[in-house]
């Protein structure tokens, strides 16, 4: 029996509450994720491990958390030498090709892919590396400012980037099924929407209103009024100096709803690409992100902090042929992907590494069995905009948040959704407190993991000034395609019918 087709979809700085199966009053028209939900299994409390691209996307690629994989931050190599579940795919039997975004830092663009149909939209050399020896210091790459343009666009780079990615990943399934390729397929498309700039094109930006779109529900406190390591955040993103109109807020928002709109019209040409060419019934979809998106929520935006909004993210699970569908309420993460894509692929070599990943095979979920699921995640943030490491677990109704020398939190979620009542210091939770932190930090030296990031930021910083002096030879991905082997050359593709 030949082993399911998997393909991967990822967006890029989705948040879940736009999304009207995750929210009642998520404003979002996304029909076609909304089917996918529809027929397929959806975890309602799934969440990143790290909030920021390259740590989060290798988070999932490797099954350990940041702290144990080294990618602190968007300017930190994944070694060649960790294992990514693709390069256990292959060894699975699967073909292995990605089609957009994958946040690849160094001169391996690849880690266990056979192929890219698209270079990387950002670079990937060490210059987004965090810097936590210095002041801080406001990031004019990740700045509020860029919120000034947030509206209708005509076209931009991120348009020009997934239109690119979305042909060659269509482009890839047709072949597929020309070729009747005897190997499984794992493809991932990856996308840069909904991720800021907040712009997109009339038509999208026509499908939501400015009521719809609304005003952040939870408010600013003000700079002073933020716990230490958000008001780091708020430096870095420039909201002392530039703090957003009311206008700007709302067309932010509205842009960020027809991004998500665009996202889901090319879901949509993927899904019918696949039933039209006889792929979609032996093909499992996976619809995820990396992390989510702040949208003025706390006086805050972008991602970094350790709210809800910047942690959860989407995640579908739709294969109709095995799958019944379902919602699912366990706590799940991104890290818990590794052993559930390798679970699906049937793979033997998983077995080797399974007893050290941070995360666990989400296959009994899928199945409908919940029975001894740890409903815990943990998460990190590690990188640039703060000065030290961020610690964190939800487990149940419970959020605990830690830090490197700054006051630590802890929310009740059931009765404080908006985490706005710190609890850390009530003392008849110290023992809560005491049991949370344990699960948070585990054997963690959080003194000597700063230690360790700060050295490691010092290194690439060498590397990469070295680099950029004298002849520069950049590391990002270049796309081979052999026309001499397309269409009516050397390879006679048989005639689909």
């Amino acid at each position: 029996m030949k082993k399911p087709n998997i393909l991967m979809i990822l967006a890029d700085q989705m948040a879940t509450d736009p999304l009207p199966f995750y929210s009642d009053r998520g404003p979002a028209k996304v029909p076609q994720l909304s089917s996918l939900a529809e027929n397929g299994v959806v975890f309602v409390n799934a969440y990143c491990n790290s909030p920021l691209c390259a740590p989060a996307r290798a988070c999932l690629s490797t099954g350990l958390r940041s702290s144990r994989n080294g990618v602190y931050d968007n300017g930190a190599e994944l070694s060649s030498a960790v294992p990514t579940f693709v390069h256990l795919l292959r060894l699975a039997g699967y073909s292995t090709t990605l089609s957009g975004k994958a946040h690849f830092i160094g001169p391996d663009q690849l880690h266990g892919f056979e192929r890219r149909l698209t270079t990387d939209i950002y670079p990937s050399d060490f210059r987004w590396m965090g810097d936590w020896d210095n002041e801080m210091q406001h990031g004019v790459g990740t700045s509020v400012e860029k919120l000034k343009i947030s509206g209708v666009c005509r076209t931009n780079n991120q348009l020009l980037y997934d239109e690119e990615a979305q042909f060659r990943a269509l482009e890839y399934l047709r072949y597929q099924a020309l070729e009747k390729n005897k190997d499984p397929f794992f493809l991932c498309v990856s996308y840069t929407h909904p991720h800021e700039s907040f712009q997109t094109t009339q038509k999208y930006w026509d499908m939501h209103t400015d009521a719809e779109a609304g005003m952040p529900e939870i408010p600013d406190p003000g700079i002073e009024g933020q716990h230490p390591y958000n008001r780091w955040l708020q430096v870095h993103h420039g909201v002392t100096r530039y703090t957003p109109t009311e206008e700007v807020v709302r067309a932010s928002r509205r842009a960020y709803l027809g991004m998500i709109s665009y996202v889901d019209t090319l879901v949509g040409q993927l899904i019918a690409e696949l039933k039209h060419l006889g792929l979609y019934e032996d093909t499992i979809v996976i619809f995820s992100s990396d992390h989510g998106e702040m949208l003025g929520e706390h006086g805050m935006w972008y991602k970094r902090t350790y709210y809800e909004e910047s942690l959860r993210v989407p995640l579908i699970f739709s294969w109709p042929k095995r799958f019944t569908p379902a919602v699912r309420e366990e706590l799940v993460s991104l890290v818990d992907l590794f052993a559930t894509i390798l679970d699906l692929a049937g793979s033997v070599e998983i077995e080797t590494l399974r007893n050290g990943l941070d995360g666990d095979s989400l296959l009994p979920l899928l199945q409908g069995n919940g029975a001894g699921w740890k409903n815990q995640v943990l998460f990190e943030y590690l990188g640039g905009g703060v000065r030290t490491p961020m610690l964190g677990v939800r487990k149940g109704n419970w959020k605990y948040v830690c830090f490197h020398e700054l006051p630590s939190l802890l929310f009740d979620l059931d009765k404080d959704g908006h985490e706005l009542d710190n609890l850390a210091e009530n003392q008849q939770l110290a023992g809560k407190v005491q049991e949370l932190h344990s699960l948070a930090v585990g054997q963690t030296d959080v003194a000597g993991l700063r230690n360790r990031i700060i050295y490691s930021q010092k290194q690439r910083q060498l590397v990469q000034k070295a680099l950029h002096t004298g002849e520069y030879v950049p590391w990002d991905y270049q796309p081979q395609f052999d026309a001499s082997k397309q269409y009516v050359r050397e390879r006679n593709l048989p005639v689909f019918c």
